[in-house]
């Protein structure tokens, strides 16, 4: 695991260049403590930042090919690099490493543009070929790892997070005022925007090219499509599931280093123990407890890790160690980003580092197996709908709006409430209304009107509108996973992101290997949410080796309890919107402050966005911030 960055600008000389990657490269020293790496001559550029965790000895980047003319450095792991290498090398090509990243040397050579086809990883990676003065930049195909690019006068500009762009001093800091509204709509900002004016980021599963001064692409290469296949038994497609399961993470426990598994008893994170301990002798696993019941889940943890023979380990927090975690991890975040187990990712992470320097985890289960309560949500939707309009209006919301709140995870009021919003737009809208934070009619009745006539439902909402095309064709549940796939998920990978490299921790996703999405893409929907009983085919695929609870409890979340947090260790973080963070009118705030500090009403969904923003504004953006300082 690596941070990457590279600078292309036919106006500077090497010192000068050098000078400026060495300030880009060195803002990523947290996700590469072990060593560091420039190429540098007139004009180019690259750079990254080393975790030592495959080929401890000569596994050091930028790497070249025989010629020296070939030049890549990457942020990931390929899984699939040996049987790649054995391909390579019986065409005629020489390997002097041990390394994964040596084979997109050599690929690149081999197959050019077609290279990302090939791989079966996570990864973000640039390839330089010297003779032709060409810069290739790839993202994996689910997005897994970050890459950042930007177009600035004569430069060219990439690296694995945005502050490594901002180092390089040739990016104005100015905020980008669509991105800052959809932000507040889906809680984090989706690419290809980036909260920084001029600055993208590469999507998923998409590559582009900078060569004489022009930009080719983006392009797409790869682009997750359901396509369910209703052919053969379900037990036959349970078995294909636990085969794939069983290769993804033998795959991915490929490593110099010990390996670890992030545990918090539900399914997936299980799954991926269960196929660990299969593979490994007494694995490692982590957890994290919470004194509040209603978020902990370190009981079903300890049981699964008992229940495989696992050394485990458990970190306790209380509510005061709670608000520091958020103090401690708000200011590191280079774009805003509103998911709350963001804290708990990054507490979890924090506590694993100290013990291994690789683990295993569940992210994208419940995107790719129906897991969010959202999709038996639409379900109940039709019945819903079948009802007169008067009586919904009259009954049926207004008891709903009286019932008491509760600060409890995923209480019955908080999902009946937002079960109840959205019924006037189609099921994709509502969908992401769901689970989003702002809706646009209320962003725009908060922010200041020149900025609110910029933010239509148009602009808010392009997100999804740009994505329905491609998933016209698919059926009416399946658009919704792939949704939640290209926008929800990219939200959830980039939390993981920086919550685990923050601690210098490379955390892989068995769950979003290549093995697991085809047969995950080809399952028919109705066989992962079975009546009401979520991820159906993947409890039953892993179930029977794991205690009963796996299969039968449900969905709890991996979350911090922020709205206790704003009542409590972190009110005065609610003080600070009084006046309303930039943009917003001023006093727009004060009744939503007032009825979530009092009780009335829970608005987690509307403030915590606002928390964060603030954090990152104060951190990015204050003339005070030492983030401000020359390079």
């Amino acid at each position: 695991m690596c941070g990457i960055a590279g600078v292309i600008d036919p106006t500077l000389d090497a010192p000068r260049l050098r000078s400026i990657l060495s300030s880009m490269v060195e803002t990523l020293s947290h996700r590469g403590p072990d060593s560091s790496g420039l190429r540098v001559q007139a004009g180019m550029g690259i750079g990254m930042r080393r975790l030592a965790v495959i080929d401890l000895v000569t596994g050091d980047q930028p790497l070249s090919d025989e010629s020296g003319r070939i030049w890549v450095v990457q942020n990931g792991e390929v899984y699939n690099f040996r049987e790649l290498r054995r391909d390579l090398e019986s065409r005629g090509h020489r390997f002097t490493t041990s390394s994964d990243t040596e084979v997109l040397v050599h690929g690149w050579n081999q197959w050019g543009e077609a290279l990302p086809d090939h791989l079966n990883g996570m990864f973000a990676f640039a390839v330089w070929d010297e003779a032709d003065r060409r810069l290739f930049l790839a993202r994996d195909h689910m997005g897994v790892k970050p890459l950042y690019w930007a177009r600035c006068q004569e430069a060219f500009l990439f690296g694995s997070e945005s502050k490594a762009l901002l180092a390089s001093n040739l990016i104005d800091r100015r905020i980008d005022r669509v991105a800052w509204g959809q932000y507040l709509v889906f809680e984090h900002v989706p690419a290809p925007r980036s909260i920084w004016q001029g600055v993208q980021k590469l999507e998923a599963g998409s590559w582009l090219s900078f060569h004489d001064s022009v930009v080719s692409g983006p392009r797409r290469y790869w682009r997750l499509g359901f396509e369910p296949d209703r052919s053969g038994s379900y037990r036959d497609r349970c078995g294909e599931l636990g085969e794939a399961l069983r290769k993804a993470v033998r795959m991915e426990l490929m490593s110099d280093v010990d390996v670890g598994v992030l545990l918090s008893g539900g399914v997936d994170s299980s799954a991926v123990a269960l196929f660990t301990a299969g593979a490994s002798t007494q694995p490692s696993t982590f957890t994290l407890g919470f004194d509040d019941p209603s978020f902990d889940e370190s009981y079903w943890a300890r049981e699964v890790a008992a229940h495989l023979g696992a050394t485990h380990h458990q970190a306790s927090f209380a509510p005061g160690d709670l608000a520091g975690v958020a103090d401690e991890m708000l200011p590191l975040m280079d774009e805003p980003s509103a998911d709350s187990s963001l804290l708990a990712t990054y507490a979890l992470c924090r506590f694993a580092a100290e013990h291994v320097k690789v683990v295993l985890g569940g992210d994208g289960g419940d995107e790719l197996w129906a897991g969010y309560p959202t999709y038996l949500a639409h379900r109940l939707g039709r019945l819903y709908r079948r009802l007169p309009s008067w009586l919904r209006r009259r009954l049926v919301e207004p008891a709903v709006a009286r019932l008491p709140t509760s600060l409890d995870n995923l209480s019955f009021d908080f999902r009946a409430k937002r079960f109840i919003t959205g019924f006037d737009h189609p099921p994709e809208l509502q969908h992401h209304l769901w689970i989003g934070g702002w809706s646009p009619q209320r962003i725009r009745s908060a922010v200041e009107p020149d900025l609110a006539r910029q933010l239509s439902d148009e602009v808010l909402l392009d997100p999804i509108l740009r994505l329905m095309p491609h998933a016209r064709e698919m059926e009416p549940m399946d658009r919704l996973l792939y949704l939640d796939s290209e926008l929800y998920l990219q939200g959830v990978l980039t939390k993981t992101d920086r919550a685990s490299m923050a601690c210098s921790l490379e955390v892989r996703v068995p769950l979003l290997n290549r093995h697991v999405v085809e047969v995950a893409r080809r399952v028919p929907f109705e066989w992962k949410l079975r009546g009401t009983r979520s991820k159906a085919i993947l409890r039953d695929t892993v179930g029977p080796r794991l205690p009963h609870h796996v299969g039968s409890r449900p969905k709890k979340g991996f979350n911090f309890p922020v709205s206790k947090m704003l009542r409590g260790p972190q009110r005065r973080r609610l003080d600070e919107l009084v006046t309303g963070p930039e943009g917003f009118r001023r006093g727009a705030l004060d009744t939503v402050v007032d009825e979530h500090l009092s009780g009335r009403a829970d608005h987690r969904k509307l403030l915590w966005p606002l928390v964060v923003l603030q954090a990152w504004t104060d951190g990015w953006l204050s003339p005070t911030s030492p983030r401000r300082r020359e390079p």
